[in-house]
C-alpha cells in the first residue's frame, strides 16, 4: 500500500523575493514623495524641508541598495565568490551610514549660512507638506516592519 501526499514548505528564497519587492515599493514612494517634498522646501525656503527631503532620499538609496544586497546575497557561491555573497547586506548598510553621514555634513553646513542669513518661510506649506511625508514614512515603517529581519529593513 502506497501512502503518497505533498507537504508545501516555504522556501527561503521566496521570503527574499517577497522582501526584495516590498524594499522596491517603500523606496518608490520614498524617492517619489522626497521630490515632491524637495520642490515645496525649496519653493517655501524651507532648509528643513529640503533637509528631510534629502533624509528621504538617502533612505530611498538606503532601501534600493538593501534591495540589491537583498538579491544578490541569495546567488549561489561561485568560484570566484565560495563563501556566496550574504556578506553584501552588511556592505549596503555600511554605504548607507557613510552617506548619512554626508547628509549630515552638508545640513550642518547649510544650517550654519542659513543662521548667518535668515530667510522667510511659508509654513503652511511646510506643515502640509511635513504631514504627508509623515504619513508615508507610517507606511513605509508600516510596510518595512513586515519584513523577515534583515538587517537593512531594520535600519
Amino acid at each position: 500500500m502506497s501512502h503518497d501526499h505533498q507537504h508545501h514548505h516555504p522556501h527561503d528564497h521566496d521570503r527574499g523575493e517577497t522582501a526584495s519587492r516590498v524594499l522596491w515599493l517603500a523606496t518608490a514612494l520614498t524617492l517619489a514623495y522626497a521630490g515632491v517634498e524637495a520642490g515645496v522646501g525649496w519653493w517655501a525656503g524651507s532648509l528643513a524641508l529640503v533637509a528631510d527631503a534629502g533624509h528621504m532620499v538617502n533612505d530611498a538609496a538606503a532601501l534600493a541598495l538593501a534591495a540589491a544586497a537583498a538579491w544578490l546575497s541569495r546567488r549561489p557561491p561561485s568560484i570566484r565568490h565560495s563563501y556566496g555573497f550574504g556578506r553584501a547586506e552588511f556592505l549596503a548598510a555600511l554605504i548607507n551610514s557613510l552617506a548619512l553621514l554626508a547628509l549630515v555634513l552638508w545640513l550642518a553646513v547649510s544650517a550654519i549660512r542659513r543662521l548667518q542669513d535668515p530667510q522667510p518661510v511659508i509654513g503652511e506649506a511646510v506643515s502640509l507638506a511635513a504631514a504627508v511625508g509623515l504619513a508615508l514614512n507610517l507606511v513605509v515603517a508600516w510596510l518595512l516592519g513586515r519584513g523577515e529581519g534583515n538587517l537593512n529593513t531594520r535600519a
